[in-house]
């Protein structure tokens, strides 16, 4: 919001009064690297990927690479899929010269978890990702989970592996998830793909709601995190149980504010308190509860 003011005359004097607050259209003069905003996938070739943003605004993703070798991990055709809706972060921000002595604006993104997922949210204050003096993750889950299992707080995800059971799911910063074949849509509506397998042809390309989840290696999607038991066995889990609702299920999921129940003073009494999301912990695309503070002139 951008609020403008008005120089009003009062005898023969200047004032200055405020007016409504103006909402800004989104443009490329205000994008800049670590900005998120919500992509739908447009094309996918073999060395970029071409997604629409709001206002028009066009941007591409790179294959991932792997940072010591440079080798591409996952090709594009298997990592996104043609009309997927994601979050994307911005990469880089660039205009270059071009023949003619015209001017391209390019805008590269990337929807990768350690780029989308923040950080506060999965590891959080009683999640530590060092190690006991044995050499073992001490690592608790059950309150992370559970946070974001209560708040229905989406997470990006990339599929390690397809196993017997559901698939390995990476969400960034050394974190690992995992979700079952049967949270997945409700055990149906999906098609599994062996790593080096082309997408099937699909006839209903133009309903998404029935076209199946692709659950392949590379692959990406936003997942939820399901509550997890303070028995002995999940309590000394540190991989996230997920779940994957399919894209109708997703629309109608509301983020609610997150809630840390503490003990108080090492006893048996617990506290709650609400932490409010920042700029940095919301991602586009997310329903949220929000609370009308002004009335701008064009929205």
């Amino acid at each position: 919001l951008a609020t403008k003011r008005q120089k009003k005359k009062h005898g023969g004097e200047a004032t200055a009064v405020p007016v409504s607050p103006v909402i800004e259209a989104l443009s490329f003069s205000k994008i800049s690297k670590g900005t998120k905003l919500l992509a739908c996938v447009r094309e996918v070739q073999e060395e970029y990927a071409i997604v629409s943003l709001p206002n028009l605004l066009t941007a591409y993703i790179l294959p991932q690479q792997h940072q010591r070798t440079g080798e591409v991990l996952y090709p594009l055709s298997r990592t996104l899929k043609v009309g997927q809706t994601l979050a994307v972060t911005v990469q880089k921000v660039a205009t270059e010269t071009i023949r003619g002595g015209g001017q391209s604006k390019r805008i590269q993104v990337s929807p990768l978890p350690q780029y989308i997922n923040p950080r506060a949210l999965l590891v959080g204050d009683d999640l530590a990702l060092g190690t006991s003096k044995g050499g073992e993750k001490k690592t608790s889950i059950v309150s992370a989970a559970n946070r974001l299992s209560r708040a229905s707080v989406p997470v990006r995800g990339q599929i390690l592996s397809v196993e017997d059971h559901g698939c390995v799911v990476d969400m960034g910063f050394g974190i690992r998830g995992f979700v079952s074949f049967e949270n997945v849509q409700g055990g149906k509506g999906f098609v599994v793909l062996d790593d080096d397998e082309e997408e099937p042809d699909d006839d209903d390309q133009e309903d998404e709601e029935k076209s199946p989840l692709l659950l392949q290696k590379g692959r990406l999607y936003d997942f939820l995190v399901l509550p997890v038991s303070s028995s002995a066995k999940d309590a000394s889990s540190t991989v996230f149980p997920l779940s994957l609702p399919s894209a109708h299920s997703f629309a109608k999921k509301t983020v609610t504010n997150i809630m840390t129940t503490s003990s108080v003073g090492g006893s048996q009494k617990s506290k709650t308190a609400t932490t409010p999301f920042t700029l940095s912990s919301l991602t586009p695309g997310w329903l949220v509860q929000v609370k009308v503070e002004a009335f701008a002139t064009n929205g």
